[in-house]
């Protein structure tokens, strides 16, 4: 989180204040970032996990508002238990597009995505024997966003969405995972526009 604060500032350093550029023509590229950090009891065993969500994108304004691109959403999450650790990374690329509804400073966009990708699961036991998933995840993403434009070509975005993924194992030996969220994301956006 502290990476985006600073980033926005040196951004904001280098560009004039006044309104993002949502003309057909111009491009957007960005990050959002979901840090999470959960302590829960499973029966008598605490478990810790964390996870980081990071999904970067690049997008083109194909007309006035409407921005069609692609994301790139990576995933760590591990959980740990006293007798055992499961670790999951995640890759993934695909389509996205939001339409802007400008108002000054602000927007409101609605967005949606649909990535295809890879992800590993580690689990390792008491005895630290340690098994390996692999499979492929598709994901559908669905949210509802506002930026604050605190430049002319940077915005800083939080959103709210849903997703749903669905994993299906390579082995075939266990049967598909399938599973929805509910997020909140935030990050920032820098815009580009050919004037």
């Amino acid at each position: 989180m502290k990476a985006i604060l600073f980033c926005t500032a040196l951004t904001t350093m280098f560009f004039q204040h006044g309104y993002a550029q949502l003309k057909r023509g111009s491009f957007v590229t960005g990050a959002t970032v979901y840090p999470l950090v959960r302590h829960w009891t499973d029966g008598t065993v605490e478990v810790k996990s964390y996870q980081v969500n990071v999904t970067p994108g690049v997008s083109y304004f194909v007309k006035d508002k409407l921005a069609v691109g692609l994301v790139a959403p990576w995933t760590y999450v591990h959980h740990k238990h006293p007798d055992r650790s499961m670790s999951m990374e995640t890759y993934a690329v695909g389509p996205a597009v939001r339409y802007y509804f400008p108002f000054g400073h602000w927007a409101v966009f609605p967005m949606a995505s649909h990535t295809y990708g890879r992800q590993t699961r580690k689990y390792i036991d008491t005895f630290s024997t340690t098994s390996t998933l692999k499979g492929n995840i598709r994901t559908f993403a669905a949210g509802l966003g506002i930026t604050y434009f605190i430049t002319r070509h940077v915005g800083v975005e939080a959103m709210l969405g849903y997703e749903k993924m669905k994993v299906t194992w390579k082995d075939g030996a266990d049967v598909p995972y399938d599973k929805s969220n509910i997020t909140l994301n935030a990050g920032v956006q820098v815009y580009f526009s050919k004037k």
